[in-house]
């Protein structure tokens, strides 16, 4: 499978509300992954290319070459970004009088996966923020022209009581 762009190539795991519920006590909203990107090379000595004439982009994608002695490559000509997308959850409690807020979210990276030589290059940065590569028992060759950035997600828990809520009509005075 070869991939060939003059531009730029976009590989990107969509995120979208999974649930929304709201009731008198309160609200809770979820976002969760909907659709994986991915792609996929099966055959023994398979090849897996994905070469941009400027940026590459695997937003919490999946690239796989399972071929025994296959080979991978993702180049850019300028950046190489293996980036994230966040899944979330947050609630609001309303209770007699009171109020809280909960929220949390968390990342996945993108996984690159395979089983002979692999290369990841770009002209000018690569950036990974909590992904996955792994060659196997095989070589992997990461090459940035400048800047080679590796970050760990982060994921977030935060909770907070937001005081005495009142309920009821309002008066206004002039």
């Amino acid at each position: 499978m070869v991939a060939k762009a003059a531009g730029d190539i976009h590989i990107e795991t969509t995120v979208s509300p999974s649930s929304n519920a709201q009731s008198s006590t309160g609200q809770s909203n979820k976002t969760r992954i909907d659709q994986v990107a991915g792609v996929y090379v099966t055959n023994p000595g398979g090849t897996l290319v994905a070469s941009a004439g400027n940026d590459v982009h695997l937003i919490g994608a999946i690239l796989e070459n399972k071929g025994q002695g296959g080979y991978t490559s993702v180049t850019a000509k300028h950046d190489l970004n293996l980036g994230t997308v966040t899944e979330r959850d947050s609630l609001i409690a309303l209770l007699p009088g009171k109020a809280a807020s909960a929220s949390s979210s968390r990342e996945t990276g993108t996984t690159i996966t395979t089983h002979g030589l692999t290369v990841l290059g770009a002209g000018n940065d690569i950036t990974a923020r909590q992904a996955d590569v792994d060659a196997g028992s095989r070589l992997l060759v990461v090459n940035a022209g400048r800047n080679l950035d590796i970050v760990d997600g982060q994921p977030h828990l935060g909770s907070r009581r937001i005081g005495a809520v009142c309920r009821g009509r309002g008066t206004q005075s002039q």
